[in-house]
């Protein structure tokens, strides 16, 4: 894949993410998208097919955030395991927090 390309789909998804968590997914349409990165609605499709598609990338992005902070968490070795523990779960129970505007209606 060329650069350009790869930057091109970088792009879709940091604007989608501002989208999604500001507006919803549903709420949000592909034109905006599409404008919002500076692309033709036909070139959004061409690297996303679906809108889902896009939130998926969205979530997997943000979900492989969470991994590196869990590993991190359960690396820091000066911390006792209750204490890593408790992080553990604010840090989960902060991401599903996160993904509720998501998905409102």
């Amino acid at each position: 894949m060329a650069r350009d390309e790869t930057e091109i789909r970088q792009a879709i998804v940091k604007k989608a993410r501002g989208l999604f968590y500001s507006k919803g997914v549903s709420r949000t349409t592909t034109q905006e998208l599409a404008e919002e990165v500076g692309i033709s609605k036909k070139t959004l499709y061409r690297f996303y097919p679906e809108k889902e598609v896009i939130a998926e990338e969205v979530v997997r992005g943000e979900l492989e955030a969470l991994e590196r902070e869990v590993n991190e968490i359960f690396a820091l070795e000066e911390v006792s395991f209750t204490e890593r523990f408790s992080l553990l779960f604010r840090k989960i129970f902060g991401v599903i927090e996160k993904f509720g505007p998501l998905w409102m209606g």
